[in-house]
């Protein structure tokens, strides 16, 4: 019953990699926005 676990890391793991790019981009981009 549901998902095979690889596929379930897949997941967790594009979803902590495509996090930590919007939170590092919207910081990016915070900063920019103060100078």
């Amino acid at each position: 019953s549901g998902l095979p676990i690889l596929t379930w890391l897949r997941f967790f793991a594009w979803l902590a990699l495509g996090l930590t790019i919007y939170f590092f981009y919207s910081r990016h981009r915070s900063e920019f926005a103060r100078k």
